[in-house]
């Protein structure tokens, strides 16, 4: 048998006696009624957007009532939602094809030896990739020979000038301990400079015949004695940090 819903009047208009309350009357009761029906009508569905009704199991017949009203003798409460309840997570889909390839990494420029490096200082180094190295500035420090703590400061402060070591914050502070700051070389660094020094001599940037070059590497943990290099015989020796001790200076960093 096919359910039906009847819907029933909650409010039905009263007779009108006229006699009784004359045409001042009827117009009081018809307000009280339009009044009353409104409110009726607003509480259907309530504020939560719930329905109420009352199911008879005679007849199969569900009256809707507003939120709040009881039911009548042999009437079952019910309630429904406009939206119904959220319901069970479905299975995951199949999984869709595979998406075009994106594009490949970018690749850097790629260094030889005696190229302008990134920052015109001249590449003397350069690893299996091309793109990392070491260059070093075309000629010595201003003041060279100097006293192995003027070199440090000098070159700190006179080649960290450029957009690149600006980028770091290159200063004379942190200058010596930053590879990509210009700096005075370590002991590995300027050996590695001295060993390509036919390559800077073919672009004009070559050393002092003979003379000996200042390295950052202190001998022991006092810095009494530093590390230099010979750039005659090519040997390698330390000798004290004092004043009165005078070598060459050459600007060097990692890219």
């Amino acid at each position: 048998m096919m359910n039906t819903i009847k819907m029933t009047k909650q409010h039905a208009t009263p007779a009108l006696n006229l006699g009784l309350f004359g045409w001042g009357g009827v117009v009081v009761l018809l307000a009280v009624w339009l009044l009353s029906w409104g409110e009726a009508q607003a509480k259907i569905p309530d504020a939560n957007g719930v329905y109420y009704g009352c199911y008879r199991k005679a007849g199969e017949e569900i009256r809707i009532i507003n939120s709040g009203e009881a039911c009548k003798k042999g009437e079952n409460l019910i309630s429904w939602n406009q939206k119904g309840q959220q319901g069970i997570q479905g299975l995951q889909g199949i999984q869709g094809p595979q998406g075009p390839q994106g594009p490949g990494p970018t690749i850097g420029p790629v260094y030889n030896l005696g190229d302008p490096g990134p920052d015109n200082g001249i590449v003397y180094y350069v690893d299996g990739s091309g793109q990392h190295g070491l260059e070093a500035q075309t000629t010595d420090a201003s003041g060279s020979p100097m006293d192995w703590a003027t070199a440090i400061s000098t070159i700190a402060a006179t080649y960290n000038i450029s957009s690149i070591t600006k980028a770091l914050s290159c200063s004379i502070i942190n200058a010596q301990l930053t590879p990509h700051c210009w700096h005075l070389p370590t002991k590995t660094e300027l050996e590695l400079l001295y060993e390509q020094q036919l390559v800077l001599y073919g672009k004009g940037a070559g050393f002092v015949s003979g003379a000996t070059y200042w390295s950052s590497t202190v001998e022991d943990i006092t810095s009494i004695s530093a590390w230099i290099q010979d750039f005659g015989p090519g040997k390698q020796s330390y000798i004290p940090t004092s004043s009165t001790s005078k070598s060459g200076a050459r600007a060097v960093r990692a890219f």
